[in-house]
């Protein structure tokens, strides 16, 4: 077919479609009468098309339009104050992201398992039938430790200071107890080895180079530390996962093997604190200030407390004292080593007011929080403890040590606590008084008796 039938000539376009050039002139290039009018811009150069019939819509201002707009007084002023206002408020909001983060609630890591139970010591010469099998055994610590709601043991001198990776002479069937508390959910706590070892010692002739004199163990040398790194290895596979360090850590290697075990769930521990001068000759303005000093919070310092009330008992200390002892002890920050439950009768009792407390110290509160101290009331041991800027309940803790007066104990003077809150324990036990309203501007205490009350914390 020839380019001539296609309406196309070689060489140009067919001239009798095209529109002319010429500025105003109007071609018609529809059947239906609708006229295009083009015309051109002798500013810009560019073309304008206008179409009879149709509506024009606005599409903005040309440049020439805008630059009128350029230097007037009006729209300069606008665009400062716009761009002032743009940068006063992202600061603004850069400050508030400040204050909130300040201001907002910590989150804290939880407690670890060390400091979460309360641990029971565990003297395998002195614990009593627990499961009526007349065997004292494996078992009775596992029931011993049931009854008293606690998830830890501990077994002190567990690791012989002759050989680190054998058991103490004297010990009896621990792999079976070590299975049975592992079956129990049990973890199980020893001592840490001195630097002062016997002259048998595996080491003095082994490794001479690892002690810094004759009979003392150099901590601060890597090779000590990397063997007894290998050594705590071995025990946590058993289920020994913690160790109290009974000596003060001078060259730090608590925090060298706490890293190295870390993702065993092991702890070294060196915050031990033996509460046996506390308890002989017991004072309240001498364990007042014992927990004063001792037992501020998990953020200042956190302490083990090896608390044994049946020493106490021998040495003076009354049982009704004792469980108030054991009632604001557990309510402070801190975690208590329960000691000398060497008989039924011992272990009835403790339980019978654990029952009580230990609920309380899983709150979320009593991990986290510091003491805040009423003012002094003679015979009285009375703080609060509550978290600042959350919705989490605080607790009152009142406890009257005195054996004739009564007491009466004012919480105001601490800042986050309300006029009122909710009794919560009441030592001893009054079922009838337990959920009602108790005034915190005013607690009333009868003779060697405690209150714990529950509040909502005020800002």
């Amino acid at each position: 077919m020839s380019d001539e039938k296609n309406g196309i000539k070689n060489g140009g376009a067919n001239n009798e479609d095209m529109a002319p050039q010429e500025d105003g002139t109007k071609v018609p290039l529809t059947a239906d009468g609708v006229e295009v009018k083009f015309s051109s811009n002798d500013a810009s150069g560019d073309a304008k098309i206008d179409m009879p019939g149709t509506t024009h819509v606005f599409s903005g201002l040309t440049k020439e339009e805008l630059m009128q707009y350029a230097n007037d007084p009006f729209w300069k002023k606008m665009r400062w104050f716009l761009f002032i206002s743009f940068w006063l408020a992202w600061i603004a909001m850069l400050v508030a992201a400040i204050v909130i983060i300040v201001l907002a609630p910590r989150c804290t890591p939880p407690l670890h398992w060390m400091q979460d139970s309360a641990i029971m010591s565990y003297d395998q010469n002195k614990v009593p039938d627990m499961n009526a099998d007349e065997l004292q055994n494996a078992k009775d610590v596992v029931e011993t430790a049931k009854q008293l709601n606690m998830t830890a043991i501990y077994i002190p001198g567990l690791i012989s200071d002759k050989d680190f990776s054998k058991p103490a002479e004297g010990f009896t069937d621990i792999e079976a107890l070590l299975k049975d508390a592992k079956d129990a959910k049990l973890d199980v706590v020893t001592d840490f080895v001195k630097s002062d070892v016997p002259s048998d010692n595996v080491w003095v002739t082994s490794k001479p180079g690892f002690f810094a004199s004759e009979l003392k163990l150099d901590f601060s040398k890597d090779d000590v530390r990397t063997e007894l790194q290998t050594i705590l290895e071995s025990w946590i596979q058993l289920g020994v996962k913690g160790f109290f360090m009974n000596e003060k850590d001078e060259t730090k290697i608590k925090e060298f093997l706490n890293e190295g075990i870390a993702d065993t769930e092991g702890l070294v521990v060196t915050d031990v604190m033996d509460m046996s001068d506390v308890l002989s000759p017991f004072t309240v303005n001498k364990y007042r200030e014992f927990l004063k000093a001792n037992a501020k919070g998990n953020d200042l310092t956190w302490n083990w407390f090896k608390y044994n009330p049946t020493a106490g008992k021998t040495s003076g200390l009354s049982e009704d004292l004792a469980n108030l002892v054991t009632l604001s002890l557990y309510t402070a920050p801190g975690t208590p080593v329960l000691e000398g439950l060497d008989s039924q009768a011992d272990i009835n009792n403790e339980a019978e007011i654990l029952k009580y407390i230990s609920p309380l110290r899983k709150q979320q509160v009593m991990h986290f929080s510091n003491t805040s101290w009423t003012d002094t009331v003679e015979n009285v041991i009375s703080f609060a403890r509550y978290l600042h800027g959350t919705t989490n309940p605080g607790y009152a803790i009142a406890v009257n040590m005195d054996d004739t007066n009564n007491a009466t104990v004012s919480f105001s003077s601490i800042s986050g606590v309300p006029e009122s809150g909710t009794l919560s324990v009441e030592w001893p036990v009054t079922v009838d008084t337990v959920g009602t309203e108790t005034s915190l501007k005013s607690v009333f205490l009868e003779p060697l008796s405690g209150k714990i009350i529950k509040f909502e914390p005020k800002e």
